[in-house]
């Protein structure tokens, strides 16, 4: 089943993002690790598959998860770029 059947996908990739911070708390946790939790949560690329840093959903929903972590105090992971 693709995700992008989810009947509420705005709370779907609100539920990963809080889950993301409440487990790695951004200001408690190394910069790369946070990355690679995120990436593991499908919060890097929402359009991709389950398992290759996405959610399988619209990539609209991509702003949802930058917001919210970045509200959270994340790290944004272009700013290397």
């Amino acid at each position: 089943m693709m995700l992008s059947t989810v009947r509420n996908p705005e709370r779907l990739v609100g539920d990963a993002v809080r889950r993301l911070v409440e487990e790695r708390p951004p200001e408690a946790t190394p910069r790369t690790e946070f990355l690679a939790a995120r990436f593991d949560a499908g919060l890097a690329w929402i359009q991709f598959p389950p398992g290759l840093g996405g959610l399988g959903l619209n990539p609209r929903l991509q702003g949802i998860a930058d917001l919210v972590v970045q509200e959270a105090g994340g790290p944004d992971p272009f700013e290397l770029n």
